[in-house]
This record gives structure tokens, C-alpha cells and sequence, in this order.
């Protein structure tokens, strides 16, 4: 089964099954997700693209449950990118609402590795979404019985750092960065998905050679960076490493950058993927490189497709974060229908042997830790650079759609 046919046909699939009657009960999905704070932008993005998937899944009658079908509902609770506000948020969905499946969090690591404390208190099953803190699988791994109803549905912070690694490799062959391995600087948000990037970053490239020159760590939502970069005039590091959730925060670094005349190999993580971000940095990304280019859908005829039907059912932009809450609560409801019971150890034992594609890849979990799968046939993290305005794959080599330009280069 192809991605396209999947995405197609996994929602119609459920018509096949229809029982003669339909229940009046509802599956209940909880959510929690930053839909007010710093990442609140990013919060309403995967909101949007989850109702789009309840969406679907009601509109041909909801989701098997025994003989027949229940139709969905989701409930979602904010978190504020505050892992107290998220917990208790949580809490309520579990135990007040008594949701059947919880998605939380949806975005930050910090706010789900507060939430996955609640996990051997519940027997609902629990699935994080964006969060990358290679710290939720190794908690995972380290105790499968305590975790075992808890799933991480996207790969972990060294998912980049490989994809760092092996750039540098072939910036070092073209002999744009030193043979002998550099100098890297990370300048990061508090955040455990900034404190995981430095940590698998500078591990990897340490390997290789490099050395680290510093590591500066700014609050959440922070904006003056001139301090930040004057230091990193003084060191002149090879590359520089930056990591935020916070469009503002990105905006402001890369903006800042610029005014400063700053000319080292710049590699932002995630937050080039957030739409505001290029709105309030302007012409101030050209010739950034960044990560994860995962969403293209004016090159990728699987995201044209899904980025229509989205824009024409939600009447808003369709972006990287849509399409991923879109993924996670297709993966939701997949695993509900495919269990057909709201029992929760069906739901666990569909969640083990899910192989579900989607937009945004294939999703199977890996059985030692709970975790999304990568690689080339599951998620993995591609490298772009914006050239005139356009963000072009440069790396891996079988997805580029341009090569690396030197900084003011055409």
C-alpha cells in the first residue's frame, strides 16, 4: 500500500464495517496543547489539523466500537508550555472526563515528560506528539512496565543531530568547513528540547572532531540576542546551532543576525517551521540553513494533495504543524477503530503493531521504547536552505531540490 492510497482510503476504509446501527455513545480524545503562550501559534496549528481528522472519521459515521460506530469527540485542554498547567490539564481529561485515548502533550517535551508521570496512574493510553526530548524514549526503555500504555509519536532531538552530522561530513569534503573537524556554537532556548539538541549535537559532532565553543541558553520567548552574538563574533565558531519554539524568539535571533553581519554556517532547529516565524523574520532567512524541512507541498504531490483538501475544509494556511496533529490524531483514531473497543489494553496492542502511513510519514513504534520509527521509510528529518525566498531541500541528496549557496552568494 502505497502513502497516497492510505491517505486516500484509510478514513473511507471504516464504510466497510458499518454496523446496521449506530451507538449514541462517543469516543472521547483528549488533548493537551499550547494554545495560549509562546507556542500558541503552533498549538492552534495542530488543533486545527486534529479536527480535521475528527472531522473525517464523523463524516462517515466515526470510528468502530463493537458492532457498530461511535462517533468522536475532542477535548482540549491548554497548556500554556507549562508542564504544571499541562499535568493538571491532563489530569482533568483523565480522570473527569474519562477520555479514552489522550494526546498529551501535542507539542513541548517538558510539558509531556511531566504528563508521562501520569501514565502508571491511568490505564488510558497516552501518546505525545511533537516533542523530541530523547529523554521520554529513554525513560521508556529503561522501564517498560511503568511506561508501557505511554507512545512517542515523533522521533527523538538526534534524529538532527544526525542529519547535522552527516551535512558537515559533506560541507567538509566540498571544503566549506575545516577536514579536521570545527568549531560548533548552540545558542538555545531553556527547554528540554533545547538542552537535547546541544546534547546529541555536540555528542555526534564531538565524534567527529569538533569542539564546542559555548553554549548559550536564553529563556523562553527571549529577544535581545546582542549579547549572545557578540560573543559569538569574539569565538568565530564554525557553525552556529540555534533551537527555539518561539517564532518571536527565531525571528529576533535571525534578524539580529543579520544587522550584526554575522557570515558563520547558521543551522536553526524547528522553529523555520512555524509560518509566523518567516512572516516577523522577513527577508532576514535568506541563505538560512534549518531543520526539519518535513512539509513541502509545492514540490511533494502527497502534501499538494493533503494541503488542498486541509485548506479547503479548515479555510486557513496549512503548514508543517497542521499536517502533523492531522497525523497524530489519524494515528488516534486508527488505533481505536483497528481495536474496535475503547478497552485499553486493545488500544495499547493496536498501538505496538500500528503500521500507519500518513503525510507526514509512516508511523510504526519501536518496540524497545514506544517511538516513533525513522529513517528513509518512516520520519526522518531533511535539511533546506531558503535560497530567494524559497525554502530548498539541500540534503539528503535523493530529496534535494538545490544545492548549498555560500552566504551572499547567488
Amino acid at each position: 500500500m502505497t502513502i497516497r492510497t492510505w491517505i486516500r482510503g484509510a478514513v473511507g476504509a471504516v464504510v466497510l464495517a458499518l454496523a446496521a446501527g449506530t451507538a449514541s455513545a462517543e469516543v472521547k480524545v483528549g488533548v493537551v496543547l499550547p494554545a495560549s503562550g509562546p507556542a500558541a501559534t503552533t498549538g492552534i496549528s495542530l488543533r486545527d489539523g486534529m479536527r480535521l481528522a475528527v472531522n473525517e472519521w464523523n463524516a462517515r459515521g466515526g470510528v468502530r466500537v463493537g458492532a457498530g460506530q461511535q462517533s468522536v469527540t475532542m477535548i482540549i485542554e491548554d497548556s500554556q508550555s507549562r508542564p504544571e498547567v499541562g499535568v493538571s490539564g491532563a489530569q482533568k481529561l483523565l480522570s473527569r472526563d474519562q477520555v479514552h485515548f489522550l494526546i498529551g502533550e501535542a507539542f513541548a517535551s517538558s510539558v509531556s515528560l511531566a504528563i508521562m508521570e501520569l501514565s502508571p496512574q491511568f490505564r488510558t493510553p497516552i501518546m505525545s506528539g511533537q516533542s523530541i526530548a530523547t529523554a521520554i524514549s529513554n525513560k521508556i526503555r529503561d522501564d517498560r512496565e511503568k511506561y508501557r500504555r505511554f507512545f512517542k509519536a515523533n522521533f527523538n532531538s538526534d534524529v538532527y543531530a544526525i542529519a547535522l552530522r552527516d551535512f558537515t561530513q559533506v560541507m567538509r569534503t566540498q571544503g566549506r568547513l575545516p577536514a579536521g573537524g570545527g568549531r560548533i556554537a548552540f545558542v538555545v532556548e531553556e527547554t528540554d528540547a533545547g538542552r537535547s539538541n546541544v546534547a546529541d549535537v555536540s555528542r555526534l559532532l564531538r565524534e567527529e572532531g569538533w569542539s564546542v565553543a559555548t553554549v548559550e541558553v536564553v529563556p523562553l520567548n527571549h529577544t535581545d540576542f546582542f549579547p549572545q552574538l557578540s560573543k559569538l563574533r569574539a569565538l568565530n565558531p564554525d557553525l552556529v546551532v540555534t533551537t527555539f519554539t518561539s517564532p518571536q524568539a527565531g525571528a529576533s535571533f535571525v534578524r539580529q543576525w543579520n544587522e550584526q553581519g554575522m557570515r558563520m554556517l547558521h543551522a536553526g532547529i524547528y522553529y523555520p517551521l512555524i509560518t509566523e516565524f518567516a512572516r516577523l523574520a522577513g527577508r532576514s532567512t535568506e541563505g538560512m540553513v534549518w531543520l526539519p524541512k518535513l512539509f513541502d507541498p509545492d514540490r511533494v504531490a502527497l502534501h499538494r494533495d493533503f494541503a488542498q483538501r486541509a485548506r479547503a475544509s479548515l479555510n486557513r494556511e496549512i503548514n508543517t504543524d497542521v499536517a502533523y496533529g492531522y497525523c497524530y490524531m489519524m494515528l488516534a483514531l486508527t488505533v481505536i477503530d483497528a481495536a474496535q473497543s475503547l478497552d485499553p489494553d486493545a488500544i495499547v496492542a493496536e498501538l505496538q503493531k500500528v503500521d500507519m502511513p500518513c503525510v507526514m510519514g509512516r508511523y510504526r513504534f519501536d518496540p524497545t521504547n514506544n517511538t516513533a520509527m525513522v529513517g528513509a521509510d518512516y520520519l526522518s528529518a531533511p535539511i533546506a536552505q531558503v535560497q530567494d525566498g524559497i525554502s530548498h531541500i539541500i540534503w539528503p541528496p535523493a530529496l534535494a531540490s538545490s544545492e548549498y549557496r555560500p552566504a551572499g552568494s547567488r
